[in-house]
């Protein structure tokens, strides 16, 4: 596994990508240490497929096609996602999820998944797909209607991927930058903004209740007896607060049986595992690195 990095220095539309690992990043990191602005660190994770095998369960990634909205469609999906109840999935954490989705149409190969719009994390399977999961009886797999808005009908040929069955809590890594005192980071981050004290420590809570993710899903324990084939996370870790999804390894051996397309997979990792580790230390140093200049930010 590998952190690949798009780097976008302050005042410059340049653009690089890098390997965290490589002598070039490192290097870079060095022409960041005096800057005032700091620079944005956009990291994303690598896998091979010797680490994917080794997982039980691993989160899908959209890598096909889009499905787009007109703003009269949008209006409509949200109308129903507003009238949608929220769902507590862990104490004291809600989220939605998409039960019904409005979307322009487009033409669809039979064996690629797409995504829901710019803005879910969601995927619409054509039938042939459909027909494929459910033959294999893979369990927590449902569907629910693509909408046509202009022939106010649901498509025949494309379904929404759907599971109301949950992850358990994920771990949250605790990043070198988390353990500064807030009395260092005031100083640094709000003092100088023009932010007060009662403000910045308001703004700090606010931070604290967010949900960001980096790298991979990670957990306690995974107990294979109480989780399904597709499962969604807990908390809301994506965009618009809505859930992300999680299968298991049977998915990723049917997806590749059947050489499906628009997916990639990343691990969801269990702690104690070799990978886990792995994945620990990458990232504590990966954090590190970066805070050689305490203005840079990911």
């Amino acid at each position: 596994m590998k952190i690949i990095v798009r780097i976008s220095p302050p005042h410059s539309a340049s653009r690089e990508v890098l390997d965290a690992a490589s002598e070039r990043f490192t290097q870079y990191l060095e022409l960041t240490r005096n800057q005032k602005e700091g620079t944005w660190f956009n990291p994303w994770m690598e896998f091979t497929e010797e680490e994917l095998d080794q997982c039980d369960f691993l989160q899908p990634v959209c890598r096909g096609p889009v499905f787009a909205e007109t703003d009269a469609d949008y209006n409509q999906t949200q109308k129903w996602l507003d009238a949608a109840s929220e769902i507590e999935t862990i104490q004291g954490v809600k989220v939605k999820l998409l039960e019904r989705v409005c979307v322009k149409d487009r033409k669809l190969k039979p064996n690629v998944i797409a995504g829901v719009l710019q803005w879910t994390p969601d995927f619409i399977l054509p039938t042939e797909i459909v027909s494929i999961f459910k033959q294999s009886q893979l369990k927590g797999f449902l569907v629910r209607e693509v909408f046509n808005r202009k022939a106010q009908l649901p498509f025949q040929d494309y379904h929404l991927l759907y599971s109301d069955h949950f992850m358990p809590a994920a771990t949250r890594v605790v990043f070198p930058s988390e353990s500064i005192p807030f009395e260092e980071r005031f100083k640094d981050e709000f003092e100088k903004a023009g932010i007060s004290l009662t403000r910045a420590r308001e703004l700090d809570e606010q931070d604290k209740e967010k949900y960001m993710l980096y790298g991979c899903l990670c957990y306690e324990t995974l107990n294979r007896k109480d989780l399904k084939d597709f499962n969604r996370t807990a908390e809301p870790w994506a965009s618009n607060n809505f859930p992300l999804w999680v299968v298991s390894r049977q998915v990723r051996n049917i997806y590749r049986e059947h050489q499906l397309k628009g997916w990639i997979f990343e691990p969801v990792l269990e702690k104690g595992s070799k990978l886990y580790e792995e994945h620990e230390l990458l990232w504590k140093s990966f954090v590190g690195a970066i805070q050689v200049n305490r203005a840079n930010h990911m």
